[in-house]
């Protein structure tokens, strides 16, 4: 566990990123993809259909896509629709077309992140293929699919609505993260519940965050803390405070860093 902590700290990936779920149990708070749910059967036979999530920041979405593509034997091929376009289309429906002449049992799930930034002619070049079956598109996006997506695109789509995390959902993804061993972190670390509850109403539903506040609190209780000291670690509703503020600064696209 102290090897594994300590390759976790040395790593640059962010903790939401760190201690993300990699198959469906390990998932918090999303009803649609609860045990026993119709997708979740779908994910486990291997028969997810196309589908839009619609949600707000860190609610999950990206999650999802990571554990639908764990979960699956189809080639996965992930793109951002704020650097790909048409061009790389074309490259993954060849590439899938080169494979289903191999095996025609084979598929493609195209993860496409932030899919409201394309235009109807990108979204256009996925039609066909996703209407042929040739490619099942996953989508992820902020926006109201009802006014950013193409009707013909939605209407081959299902279309999912993942909610913003309750308070609940939230305490306990952080609570499973404190004990996580690739996150890194100390196990004399002493947070209250509800310094922890406080954390989680704040975010608003938005994991990413309340996981970024988290990590950052900590960074900032350990500089003060001795090294060898046997106390624990004790992370305040202050320091969480400290940690909100510079984690907005640094994740407000809309601010002024």
């Amino acid at each position: 566990d102290t090897a594994a902590a300590a390759a976790a700290a040395r790593s640059n990936k962010p903790l939401a990123e760190r201690v993300r779920p990699k198959k469906l149990s390990e998932l918090v708070g999303q009803k649609a993809f609860a045990a026993g749910s119709s997708l979740g059967r779908l994910l486990a036979e291997d028969r997810f259909p196309s589908t839009i999530l619609w949600g707000p920041p860190g609610c999950g979405k990206t999650t999802i896509a990571t554990i639908v593509s764990n979960s699956t034997q189809r080639k996965v091929v992930k793109l951002s629709a704020t650097q790909a376009g048409v061009k790389e289309v074309r490259a993954v429906v060849d590439e899938a077309a080169k494979r289903r002449q191999f095996n025609p049992y084979s598929g493609t799930l195209l993860f496409l992140d932030e899919i409201h930034r394309w235009n109807k002619a990108q979204q256009d070049a996925l039609l066909p293929h996703v209407e042929s079956g040739l490619i099942t598109l996953l989508g992820a996006t902020t926006e109201n699919p009802s006014f950013s997506l193409n009707k013909a695109l939605l209407s081959r789509c299902k279309v999912v609505v993942i909610d913003g995390l309750t308070q609940d959902s939230l305490v306990k993804i952080l609570k499973e993260s404190m004990s996580n061993p690739s996150s890194g972190f100390p196990t004399n670390v002493d947070i209250s519940d509800d310094i922890l509850k406080s954390l989680a109403d704040v975010s608003d539903g938005d994991a990413r965050q309340a996981l970024n506040a988290l990590e950052l609190a900590i960074e900032i209780s350990r500089a003060s803390h001795s090294p060898s000291s046997d106390l624990a670690i004790v992370v305040t509703a202050e320091i969480i405070e400290e940690a909100l503020q510079r984690t907005n600064l640094m994740y407000d696209r809309d601010g002024e860093e």
